[in-house]
């Protein structure tokens, strides 16, 4: 009761003697437009000069009452993130091959893409102007080994020319999958072969050059090592 009578004194008109002050007659006789200009002048004329500046602003100003919302607010909705989590990944089965119906003649196209890439990545034509003998002595050997480390291998023929299983030694095919411990290749023929890269050395060939990588230090995802800071000095296997 009490909050009732508290809001019908704020909505209650003003006494007579205070309209005919104000507006010089009575509230319901003058229009809205007049009654805003009369207040802005009985205004003036009680509030100190340097207060006047400010009634048009003051007027303009929107009070909030209680449970006030403005109309066509929208709630800004959290929008979603466009990449895939790391489990919805997993179920869709982004991380695995089908070991049935993979063929490599399909996968020579992307090789083909490959050599482009790495040419012009690793610039072969520099390589052969500038003599690069492939030594750990030749200055050009801490540029080219960097690249090698943050290359992408996808298409690539590599060829398994050291393994601690003796019977992937030897074995041959076009990168299809990499993953922080594996290559996993597809042969000549049309199998899946998945090699660890601890403990093995892979080889490949391009124009005239043969590069040899080492497997152990390889053992980080593809993505994660494009961005890693690469040792300067790096042991290899005896």
């Amino acid at each position: 009761m009490a909050e009732k009578g508290v809001t019908e004194l704020l909505y209650s008109p003003l006494p007579e003697t205070l309209q005919e002050r104000v507006f010089g007659a009575t509230q319901s006789a003058v229009d809205s437009d007049s009654k805003e200009q009369a207040v802005k002048a009985y205004l003036s004329s009680v509030l100190p000069a340097t207060d006047t500046k400010r009634i048009n602003g003051e007027l303009k100003k929107r009070l909030l009452l209680a449970k006030h919302r403005l109309k066509g607010h929208k709630r800004s909705q959290r929008q979603k993130k466009s990449q895939l989590t790391l489990s919805e990944k997993r179920e869709l089965g982004l991380h695995k091959l089908n070991k049935s119906g993979l063929k490599y003649s399909d996968f020579c196209p992307l090789h083909s893409l490959w050599k482009q890439y790495f040419s012009s990545y690793i610039d072969i034509s520099f390589l052969r102007e500038s003599g690069f003998t492939a030594e750990p002595t030749d200055k050009h050997w801490d540029h080219v080994s960097r690249l090698l480390m943050k290359a992408d291998y996808h298409g690539c023929l590599l060829t398994v020319t050291r393994s601690r299983c003796p019977s992937l030694v030897g074995k041959q095919g076009l990168v299809v999958l990499e993953t922080k411990n594996t290559f996993q290749l597809v042969t000549v023929e049309n199998r899946l072969l998945i090699v660890p890269k601890m403990n093995s050395i892979f080889t490949f060939t391009l124009s005239s050059f043969t590069f040899t990588i080492y497997g152990k230090h390889f053992c980080i995802r593809p993505s994660e090592r494009s961005a890693k800071k690469i040792k300067s000095f790096l042991l290899p296997d005896l």
